[in-house]
């Protein structure tokens, strides 16, 4: 295993970290009239989709 993929990894598990600290916080400023269509764990899911299309693939051999 290359370091980029040592990194991609480790950069990868952090950001998973990071979503999974911070997504109880956006998701207790939703309005709760709101919260009503989909409950936290789809909310997670779906912060975590946008995440991980937003970086986009990187690296490559």
């Amino acid at each position: 295993m290359s370091d980029k993929e040592v990194y991609t990894y480790l950069l990868a598990g952090l950001i998973l970290l990071f979503i999974g600290l911070i997504a109880p916080t956006i998701y207790s400023y939703i309005p709760e009239d709101l919260q009503e269509p989909f409950n936290f764990v789809a909310f997670f899911i779906i912060l975590f989709i946008v995440v991980f299309i937003a970086i986009g693939p990187r690296g490559g051999g």
